[in-house]
């Protein structure tokens, strides 16, 4: 199985988690592609990462070999991480995981310690999905057309075009 591993590499601890998973999961036979998205992590990808970064996070969040899409997406990072995979994992329909390695973690829920146990059970179907309720959003103008549309796993922000006025 294909497996996307979107990470936060910024995050202290994230770059070794990030290649305990390759190894473990490589290890069960399975193939890992790393994702640093846009805007998080803005630190360097280490070269043997690098290797394995064959696409940054494309705005719209689809999966970066389309023609190979994953089974399994596994974020590493908080929640705002966990929710760019969610992006990914939503345009295939594969499940996503999260592991922690930020400050709060409500979406993210696995802990780090727990990775070299968990991943294995989980790459190899050992696992029950728990579905999420999302939003769909359409933004109209004052004529009703349609200026733009998306998705929302854990909330939405509506917000005026000048933020700073009252």
């Amino acid at each position: 199985m294909r497996i996307e591993l979107v990470a936060h590499l910024a995050r202290p601890g994230a770059v070794d988690l990030v290649r305990d998973a390759i190894r473990i999961l490589e290890g069960l036979g399975h193939t890992c592609a790393v994702r640093v998205p846009d805007g998080v992590g803005a630190g360097p990808v280490p070269s043997d990462l690098m290797v394995r970064a064959s696409a940054l996070v494309e705005a719209d969040g689809s999966p970066s070999d389309p023609a190979d899409p994953p089974g399994l997406v596994v974020s590493f990072g908080g929640d705002g991480t966990f929710l760019r995979a969610a992006r990914i994992a939503r345009q295939v329909d594969a499940p996503v995981i999260g592991v922690n390695v930020g400050r709060l973690g409500f979406l993210a829920e696995i802990d780090p310690q727990a990775v070299p146990e968990i991943l294995p059970a989980v790459a190899d179907g050992r696992y029950s999905v728990e579905e999420r309720s999302t939003l769909e959003i359409t933004v109209r103008d004052a004529d009703g057309a349609v200026m733009g549309r998306g998705w929302a796993l854990n909330d939405v922000a509506v917000e005026k075009v000048a933020r700073q006025r009252l």
